[in-house]
């Protein structure tokens, strides 16, 4: 866990660990819902409470699979 969490966060340092702007500030796959402005997610109805360098992880995850 401790080596997945430092590429981790190398990674993230690279790209600025930022959200890229994107067209539309909702993504939705299945019950996961991520709002990109607010940076809230939200599963089955239910608020994901998550630190920053989980949140940045998923956007990440959710914007990869939203490319392909």
């Amino acid at each position: 866990m401790i080596e997945l969490k430092a590429r981790v966060s190398a990674v993230l340092r690279r790209v600025g660990g930022g959200t890229p702007a994107m067209p539309n500030p909702i993504f939705t796959l299945g019950a996961l819902t991520i709002n990109f402005t607010k940076r809230e997610v939200m599963f089955s109805g239910h608020q994901v409470k998550l630190t920053p360098t989980e949140y940045n992880l998923l956007v990440e995850l959710a914007l990869s699979t939203a490319r392909y």
